[in-house]
């Protein structure tokens, strides 16, 4: 009989945690494991032009409960999540994100689930600090919790270390298990994907040098950087695939700088790999936020722009060398700093032979250690060990 695992999301918005769980749901080994996902928050509340994952975890089989909650979480929606583990019994719960991570854990310990699990997908720049000290304040009610990358491991934990079950029975209880990336689909989409017909479609023109950043419109990915950069680098055009409360402003920088012909914002988008098929170059920028505190380590969209054999360039930030090593794996630029970031973008540009030998590079490191069937085997072995315990 296959055991039961309950997911616990803010929402389902298409985001990094949320890829997560969706090839999570399409990989799950039906034979020992079923899927129930739990989002809190309705999409009714997020604008329009969001897309979110829901059809295609539907179709991969996996149930799907909207617990149904507002901007606020209630009292009342609180009751409900925790009335539907009682009814449920899952054999594991298993939470996404500080939000749903502190509800979910708390909700759990009082339904009385025995084994829960969370995983950290962000670092405290990406909260509130009342968000990040809520979630480290009941992390400890979570048996055992996962890193989606070595930096955030580190941070939460001191230390990171990939799953084992050695590691395990030894009596370690957090774990780095990266978030993998499908390389064979990804490599497929982009074989599939006629670039001139793409940039065509997009209305780019076919001739120029082409970037691509895929991420939020938010203050720590760095945008306003990139767009400064992007002034220094002539004729090239960027894709910012993403949404966010900063598009306005980031629109009347490119306007301001002259260079708003250049510019093209996208949007949330679901044709990832193909833009990354239609690119000459991938770019991942990272800001400290007003506290100093930054990012650690790659993320999902530069393993995926890895595995697409696309040069990257990317802010030198701690860890990122995990993945990509200045001029063997890619390009790093100063952190904060347009003119060595527009410089970086230019040699990768200017220098094909260079530009080839780094990203070929670059795609074994991924297909190496950030695959999907690697992410895949360390999860399910850690549900495994979980329902070991008494």
């Amino acid at each position: 009989m296959p055991k039961s695992v309950v997911i616990i999301v803010n929402e389902l918005l298409r985001g990094g945690a949320q890829r997560i769980i969706l090839d999570i749901a399409a990989r799950l080994d039906k034979s020992k494991f079923s899927l129930h996902v739990v989002f809190l928050k309705s999409e009714r509340i997020f604008p329009p032009e969001t897309k979110t994952v829901l059809d295609e975890i539907l179709q991969t089989g996996a149930r799907v409960t909207s617990i149904g909650g507002e901007q606020r979480f209630t009292r009342n929606e609180f009751k409900r999540l925790v009335a539907f583990l009682r009814r449920e019994k899952p054999a594991i719960v298993h939470t996404y994100l500080p939000y749903a991570g502190t509800v979910g854990r708390v909700a759990a310990r009082i339904a009385g689930i025995r084994h829960t699990i969370s995983t950290q997908c962000n670092l405290p720049v990406a909260y509130t600090k009342r968000v990040y000290w809520l979630d480290r304040l009941t992390l400890p009610l979570a048996q055992a919790w996962t890193g989606a990358t070595e930096g955030i491991e580190q941070h939460y934990g001191g230390s990171s270390a990939p799953f084992t079950r050695e590691e395990w029975d030894k009596g370690r209880r957090h774990f780095t298990i990266v978030a993998g990336v499908d390389v064979a689909k990804i490599a497929a989409v982009h074989a599939d994907t006629n670039r001139t017909k793409k940039r065509e479609e997009l209305g780019i023109p076919t001739d120029v040098p082409l970037v691509l950043m895929t991420a939020r419109l938010i203050s720590w990915k760095g945008h306003d950087e990139l767009i400064a950069a992007m002034a220094q680098v002539p004729r090239a055009h960027l894709m910012l695939a993403g949404w966010g409360p900063l598009e306005s402003q980031l629109r009347e920088q490119a306007k301001t700088l002259g260079i708003a012909d250049r510019i093209h914002f996208l949007g949330a988008r679901t044709d990832v790999y193909e833009l990354l098929a239609a690119s000459d170059v991938y770019v991942q920028t990272f800001s400290r936020d007003a506290k100093g505190n930054q990012w650690i380590g790659p993320n999902t969209s530069v393993i995926e722009a890895a595995a697409a054999g696309v040069p990257i360039v990317a802010t030198r930030v701690p860890l990122i060398e995990s993945l990509i090593e200045h001029e063997k794996t890619g390009l790093l630029a100063n952190e904060n700093d347009p003119a060595d970031l527009a410089a970086q973008i230019s040699r990768m540009v200017e220098s094909s032979q260079d530009a080839t030998r780094m990203s070929a590079a670059a795609r074994i490191r991924a297909t190496e250690r950030y695959s999907l069937d690697r992410m895949m085997e360390q999860t399910e072995g850690l549900y495994t060990a979980l329902l070991s315990l008494n």
